[in-house]
């Protein structure tokens, strides 16, 4: 029987409440439109506070069946800043050459070429290709709004039949937030 390595590392992981950090987002918009027609698409910002908060935010109006397609999700700022991460700690020592570990303790299969997503999406994939619509992906300039929290844009959407998923994501110097609605 070969003998096990005998040494361990320890962690202990921080949690930072964000709170003060959060700013509520809210999207206005028609729930239906006529194909051709402009969107109209306003947004309010608040603090935690309920006051209006003066921030930059950017739109995007995506057809919901690319966001489908790709698994996109929608955007969480607090989630992505002050999510849990993996520990990004690389260290290394020559224990391992004077003691190896047993065959058995690695991990089966690799994975494949491009990602594992990439196979997953192979399925998905129409392999028809039809050109009768083109994809909707719109976004907005950098947006400012005002001491009350608002702003408001309008996107020209070209024919289209479907549902069309609005996000936005406001951040000023120390807060930010998203929201999203179809």
């Amino acid at each position: 029987e070969l003998p096990a390595a005998h040494r361990a590392i320890g962690l202990v992981a921080l949690q930072v409440s964000p709170r003060d950090r959060k700013l509520n987002v809210r999207l206005v918009a028609p729930v239906q439109m006529r194909p051709g027609a402009d969107l109209p698409v306003g947004v309010a910002v608040q603090t935690e506070d309920g006051r209006g908060a003066r921030t930059e935010v950017v739109l995007a109006a995506v057809d919901e069946g690319i966001c489908l397609l790709t698994e996109q999700p929608a955007p969480d700022p607090l989630g992505f800043f002050w999510g849990r991460r993996q520990l990004g700690v690389r260290w290394s020592d020559l224990y391992s050459e004077l003691m190896p570990e047993p065959a058995a303790n690695l991990l089966p299969g690799a994975s494949a070429p491009g990602g594992d997503a990439a196979v997953a999406l192979r399925g998905r994939l129409n392999p028809v290709a039809a050109r009768r619509f083109k994809p909707v992906a719109l976004w907005s300039a950098r947006l400012r709004t005002g001491a009350d929290g608002r702003v408001a844009t309008v996107f020209r959407v070209p024919e289209f039949t479907g549902r069309l998923r609005l996000t936005a994501v406001a951040v000023d110097a120390r807060r930010c937030g998203a929201a999203r609605a179809d």
